[in-house]
């Protein structure tokens, strides 16, 4: 399974991304933000890209799921977490314009970090 995440440069991706990408079922993982992650993995591939870009339809190409993590911003930046909230949801559903078939699964972190990240690699089974 190829997997987005966005938000890699956030405390909560420096949890996510190891369990991630010692799963089995994970081929690769590739992260977007708006700043670099410290995160190195060979199966691990960062985009630097604004969340509210266009361009993330050609970065979602490909890959079978989106964890969303990015809407950590909300508090910093409340308008550009809903645009870019909406702009991912709406790209990872297939609405991009040439008729992409988007991902599998869209998950947005909801706070309990633990939860989150067992519910998705359970999903894997």
């Amino acid at each position: 399974m190829n997997v987005l995440v966005t938000g890699t440069a956030t405390p909560f991706a420096e949890l996510l991304l190891p369990r991630l990408l010692a799963h089995p079922g994970i081929d690769l993982v590739v992260g977007i933000d708006r700043e670099q992650s410290e995160f190195v993995h060979e199966n691990f591939v960062q985009v630097l890209i604004d969340p509210r870009s266009a361009q993330i339809a050609r970065v979602l190409r490909g890959l079978d799921a989106v964890i969303h993590l990015a809407a950590e911003l909300a508090e910093a930046d409340p308008v550009a977490s809903v645009v870019g909230t909406q702009n991912l949801c709406a790209l990872a559903l297939g609405d991009d314009g040439v008729g992409s078939k988007g991902a599998h699964q869209l998950l947005q972190e909801s706070g309990q970090t633990d939860v989150f990240v067992e519910v998705f690699l359970q999903s894997l089974r």
